[in-house]
């Protein structure tokens, strides 16, 4: 906090008091008395600068306007400070004015020939210099690798794009390499391979460079052979975590699986980690998937492989067991009501199948030798369901069955004796 005192008497109103932004205590006292406790708070607003642009791109920005807006508005001098007269920012220990007329002054073809930051003073009319709040940056451009992490030796393409930091566009034809001062970074340096050394920037502001390393840092990018130690864009180079892949190694087709992704045996979920199982690609971002087992005509072993950034790839074996269907047969297709007939029951392969629960009209069946039982089918006509079932094979597909009408039992003797009967009743109206 600023402080100002006077010693002696006066007249409070005939004494000018130059002030910087921030927060007074008015008080008075003497050997006796003080009036600390009881005072007059004072608060100094600081004038305001807005430069625009308020970031300059280092050795890009070679001709550039600038517009700097005063607040409160009001006519004065604007003293730019680490800005040369030619005028070059940022130059230490120089300083460019500005006349402000209602709040806005111009400076126009401003060179952006040294990194740091130009500050403000400014003195309004029939008032003292005072510090301004604002700031213009002067960085390097800005760099953006694609990918931001490479993986100790594993050589790796890395596209760096080169941005203006004030307005985003892409900039063309600016030189761009990597590491160039190693001892900021010397164990990483004397370890890295990169082809080209240097490179300058497409139409769309991009560089490619064929990266190798052999241990953990950062690759710093240079812009114009310098970097901003304030605001360095870097590469890391880092060591893949391992990961490892968990799944029950046999399943049975049309199952539904779970298979997890650990590193140090925690389940990763700091990253996507993507799995590709028997052609069906699945990510989680919690560590775990799941997949369904396909059909298959026998047992088939399939590979699960699962990648991570910043992990190494890993893959298991998982052996998809066929599931045997189970079949109907039916020789007969004339079953009557009451009648017996055979069902034999098979699998999908055409082995018949001993021991199977066969079901119709809430009545249970078991096959025998052959894989055949022997069903005695409903005494009422109609459609009835078939079905079959085992331990360890896929249920059958049900089976539909019509049952016929069947023969009153005795029925030709009952026709014979009924015969006889009527010749019996004829012959004794003849002897009458």
């Amino acid at each position: 906090m600023n402080q100002w005192s006077k010693p002696t008497a006066f007249d409070i109103n005939d004494e000018e008091i130059p002030l910087s932004g921030g927060t007074y205590y008015l008080f008075a006292y003497n050997d006796t008395h003080d009036s600390r406790g009881n005072n007059a708070t004072i608060i100094v607003t600081p004038y305001t600068v807005a430069s625009s642009p308020s970031v300059l791109a280092w050795l890009v920005d070679t001709s550039t306007n600038m517009t700097f807006q005063v607040t409160p508005a009001g006519n004065g001098t604007l003293y730019v400070k680490n800005m040369s007269t030619l005028p070059n920012a940022s130059s230490q220990g120089e300083t460019e004015t500005v006349d402000i007329e209602n709040g806005v002054g111009t400076l126009d073809g401003v060179n952006a020939t040294t990194l740091g930051n130009v500050t403000f003073d400014y003195q309004p009319e029939d008032g003292e210099q005072r510090p301004a709040t604002g700031l213009v940056r002067v960085t390097t451009a800005t760099a953006t690798p694609n990918p931001a992490t490479v993986y100790i030796s594993e050589p790796t393409i890395v596209e760096i794009t080169l941005t203006h930091p004030a307005t985003g566009e892409p900039l063309k034809g600016v030189r761009v390499g990597l590491d160039h001062n190693v001892a900021l970074n010397e164990s990483l340096g004397t370890l890295m391979n990169k082809i080209p050394d240097d490179a300058f920037t497409d139409a769309a502001g991009k560089v490619y460079f064929s990266i190798e390393t052999g241990g953990s840092g950062n690759i710093t990018i240079y812009v114009e052979n310098m970097t901003d130690p304030d605001n360095p864009f870097v590469i890391k180079s880092a060591a893949r975590k391992t990961m490892k892949i968990y799944a029950d190694p046999t399943v049975n087709e049309g199952d539904t699986f779970i298979v997890t992704a650990k590193s140090g045996g925690v389940v990763i979920t700091d990253t996507t980690v993507t799995m590709e199982f028997a052609g069906t690609t699945l990510t989680t971002t919690d560590g775990t998937v799941e997949f369904i087992a396909p059909s298959v005509q026998d047992a088939v072993n399939y590979d699960v492989q699962a990648t991570a950034d910043g992990y190494t790839t890993d893959d298991t074996t998982i052996k998809v067991l066929n599931l045997r269907k189970l079949v109907i047969v039916i020789t007969s297709t004339d079953v009557s009501g009451g009648s017996a007939f055979d069902v034999t029951i098979a699998d999908d392969a055409g082995n018949s199948v001993i021991g199977v629960t066969i079901t119709v009209n809430q009545k249970t069946y078991t096959t025998g030798a052959q894989g055949t039982a022997t069903i005695t089918a409903p005494e009422k006509q109609g459609d009835y369901i078939i079905t079959a079932t085992f331990p360890g094979y896929t249920d059958a597909d049900p089976y539909t069955i019509t049952i016929k009408a069947g023969q009153i039992p005795g029925f030709e003797l009952l026709t014979l004796i009924a015969a006889i009967g009527v010749a019996f009743i004829l012959l004794r109206r003849r002897r009458n």
